[in-house]
């Protein structure tokens, strides 16, 4: 897809979030809490935030997706995020779906109107979560580059752009 595209998305999306529950409010929060920790490159807090059962379609658990992470941001010297989730879809008290977008720069981003001056990588993930001992943690995930707006997985929630 066309940065420009994207960056279109991403702005509608940012502008048309509706109030939040508190349950979404707290997903947000760890959301954010995962961008804090992998800009500052915190693998050990990172994986906190993701279940002990944790399993990606590319057959990642727990362990083997904190060594990727590892490998990645040891790679990098610095890391700098852009994160927008316009929307997580709640099926229930505990657990949560959400397509998450990420941009990666090696400097930062202020904001999605510089997507189109930076070099930054783009990428989409599809995570759901699930509360455990009251604290939202990445239960599973699927992600590629960029935003393949026409083949989202059958289950993606059901974002303004799905058919």
């Amino acid at each position: 897809m066309p940065c420009g595209i994207l960056l279109a998305t991403l702005l509608v999306a940012a502008c048309s979030q509706s109030p939040e529950s508190p349950v979404e409010a707290r997903v947000r929060a760890m959301i954010d809490q995962a961008e804090e920790l992998a800009e500052a490159g915190d693998v050990k807090g990172f994986s906190e935030l993701l279940s002990d059962d944790y399993k990606d379609d590319r057959g990642n658990n727990k362990q083997s997706l904190s060594m990727l992470l590892n490998y990645y941001l040891s790679a990098h010297r610095s890391i700098y995020l852009l994160t927008r989730t316009p929307q997580i879809d709640l099926p229930d008290s505990s657990s949560a779906q959400m397509v998450v977008f990420v941009a990666m720069a090696g400097s930062p981003i202020s904001g999605v109107e510089q997507l189109g001056s930076l070099r930054a990588d783009l990428y989409h993930f599809y995570v759901d979560a699930v509360e455990e001992d009251g604290e939202w943690r990445i239960r599973s995930s699927r992600w590629g580059r960029g935003w393949d707006i026409e083949n989202p997985p059958s289950d993606a929630p059901g974002l303004p752009w799905r058919r």
